[in-house]
């Protein structure tokens, strides 16, 4: 069991010290300086971002930094949405920010200190200055450009400030920094070195456009390290100009998506986020069921178009995709790369081809079941219900299921000829893709939010119908199609591994 030496407690407690003499100086600046109300969250930010720098001057083990993590981690959750300062605001309000700043740190600490302290350094050191950027530049403009991927608002002054500053923070890791915490970059030419921070800076300035109530906290450092940790020559090694490929193909990708009406503009913002992570981590044999399963399900949404026009008034989403679209039906596949990079195992590409398969075949289902002639059947009492109903499932939709599935399966199969170009897989993650269609269904029938029309009478899954707010008829409000989507994902996830611990 770890135990902290007699030198290790004096310099945590230092190092506590410092922090709390950071949270003083920031509360300060706010109540006798009258400052801007972030101002405490910039001093904050730098000044455990220097210190974080200069840790492994200090810090040989994991263990010490992983406690005092964990202790900011815990002091901040219990003092969330209190009047406690700073650790209860993020700025002058509420925010998960000041949680996930700690939790991001004590994450990479715990996976990657042993292996690389200056990773862990450098991807704090772009969340600390690159956000302390964009909130300086972003908020002193007096008329800045304004605009929104999710929820929080953001300033292209603010996004290229982050990018400036995150690019910056790289290179002075690479050279600046003591040689404990310097970023080794031996073997790397200075154009690929460059190239390897030009695009990590540009995908951690994304993350924090997308991100909202606090959680680029969490996705900058974590995707920082996660790009660094694939690509240095010391760790994985990934070509950096494949990360540069990865870039340019994402966005180009997701800008035909955009200008073709298939994705919002944050759908095609989640499609670079998920492009990004899926080729530079897997390479071509990762990237192409994906990107399959994408166009696939774009093509089957266009069909038909009139009749599925007049029932988008039932449903929550439409067939151009937004964010958290993509989020729901890409996540769970983004999620299991990293993991086959964290933990590696064969089995991770069964349980990622299970996932698209599973949500390839509830795509298919949906999109092709609407255009059947008769009326599906309720999953559970098998009565006739509207066409685009949760829960209504049809012969048609099932056997277009049972395509998605297959023809997202083969495409995996085509780049894993030994382990999957063979009858029993391809036909297991049919299988996987149909009863993950079957989740969603029952979830769809039984959890998700339904809501009455108050003025039409319609079932529908808006909140709001002909102007006016619906009312619950069945499942829970927190349920949304996308909440739903996310479990058929899981489940093909799981049954995925399972076919890739049976005999092939």
């Amino acid at each position: 069991m770890s135990r902290l030496s007699g030198e290790e407690f004096l310099t945590s407690v230092a190092a506590v010290a410092a922090i709390a003499t950071l949270l003083l100086l920031a509360e300060t600046s706010r109540r006798i300086l009258k400052a801007r109300s972030d101002l405490p969250r910039i001093i904050v930010h730098a000044g455990t971002g220097l210190l974080i720098a200069f840790s492994p001057l200090f810090f040989q083990r994991a263990f010490p930094l992983i406690l005092i993590g964990g202790v900011f981690v815990i002091l901040n959750a219990l003092a969330l949405g209190t009047d406690i300062p700073i650790l209860g605001r993020h700025g002058c309000h509420p925010s998960f920010g000041t949680v996930f700043y700690p939790a991001a740190f004590l994450t990479l600490t715990a996976f990657l200190w042993h292996r690389s302290p200056p990773i862990v350094t450098s991807a704090m050191l772009v969340m600390a200055f690159g956000d302390m950027a964009a909130a300086l530049i972003g908020g002193s403009r007096s008329h800045p450009r304004r605009y929104a991927i999710t929820s929080d608002g953001k300033s292209l002054e603010g996004s290229a400030a982050m990018f400036i500053a995150s690019f910056s923070a790289l290179l002075g890791a690479a050279f600046l920094l003591p040689t404990a915490s310097r970023l080794d970059i031996t073997g790397l030419e200075t154009i690929p070195a460059i190239v390897l921070f030009f695009s990590t800076a540009l995908y951690a300035t994304v993350w924090e456009a997308a991100s909202s109530r606090g959680s680029d906290n969490l996705s900058i450092p974590l995707s920082t390290a996660f790009l660094l940790f694939l690509c240095l020559p010391d760790q994985r090694g990934v070509p950096s100009d494949r990360l540069a490929v990865a870039t340019v193909l994402a966005i180009s990708a997701a800008f035909a998506a955009w200008a073709m009406r298939l994705l919002t503009v944050s759908g095609a913002v989640g499609a670079f986020l998920l492009a990004v992570l899926v080729f530079t981590a897997g390479g071509w044999s990762w990237a192409v069921p994906i990107l399959t399963f994408f166009i696939l399900s774009s093509v089957v949404s266009r069909i038909g178009k009139e009749r599925k026009n007049s029932l988008q008034t039932m449903t929550e989403k439409t067939s151009t995709r937004d964010f958290w679209q993509v989020a729901a039906n890409g996540g769970v596949a983004g999620c299991i790369v990293v993991l086959s990079v964290v933990i590696p195992d064969e089995r991770w590409y069964f349980a990622y081809l299970g996932t698209l398969a599973a949500v390839a075949s509830d795509t298919f289902s949906t999109e092709i079941g609407v255009l059947s002639r008769g009326n599906p059947r309720h999953i559970l009492n098998f009565r006739p219900v509207p066409a685009g109903s949760s829960g209504g499932v049809s012969l048609t939709g099932v056997a277009g299921g049972i395509v998605g599935a297959a023809l997202t399966a083969l495409s995996g199969a085509l780049f894993d000829r030994e382990h999957l170009f063979r009858p029993l897989p391809i036909l297991g993650l049919m299988v996987v893709g149909f009863l993950s269609s079957l989740v969603d269904s029952l979830a769809g029938a039984t959890l998700q939010a339904q809501y009455r029309c108050e003025i039409c009478g319609a079932t529908t899954e808006r909140r709001s119908h002909c102007g006016f707010p619906s009312a619950l008829r069945s499942g829970r409000k927190s349920v949304t199609n996308d909440t739903v989507n996310v479990a058929c994902a899981v489940s093909g996830a799981f049954l995925g591994w399972i076919i890739g611990c049976l005999p092939r």
